[in-house]
């Protein structure tokens, strides 16, 4: 139930600033990105547990936030590095206010390593460790 939450949290802050969400294995990725901008949940990745029927769950989140830049010039492209960089941060800020988080640590945003697409996007990745409170059975 915790990652359901966590993954509409994302959703949901994504969503506010305008982004088309998805959330698949990266090995479709390339397949199911056509439209932009689009945030790109990679499948979160679990790393720790604290209690058994109540606690804190914690969990990696990586969203590549992505745009088509294909014709934009290298000054353009960096503005939309920027502006990209300022809504990754808008969207951890928005996740940490969810009333089932705990707390959003370690975030790390950098430009992507790799293309996502072969459609020539500009995309910057961001990670971070979150905890959330469950009170249930997992």
């Amino acid at each position: 139930m915790t990652r359901a939450t966590l993954e509409a949290a994302v959703q949901g802050a994504a969503s506010a600033k305008r982004y088309l969400f998805r959330s698949v294995p990266p090995e479709y990725a390339s397949a199911l990105v056509n439209h932009y901008p689009v945030a790109y949940l990679v499948p979160i990745r679990f790393l720790n547990i604290e209690g058994s029927t109540r606690g804190k769950i914690t969990y990696e989140v990586t969203l590549h936030l992505i745009h088509h830049a294909a014709k934009l010039s290298a000054e353009q492209r960096l503005s939309l590095m920027y502006t990209i960089e300022d809504n990754a941060l808008d969207i951890f800020e928005a996740i940490s206010r969810h009333e089932a988080v705990v707390a959003v640590e370690d975030l790390q945003i950098r430009p992507a390593s790799r293309p996502i697409t072969a459609h020539g996007e500009v995309a910057m990745s961001a990670t971070a460790r979150v905890t959330l409170f469950f009170n249930e059975s997992l």
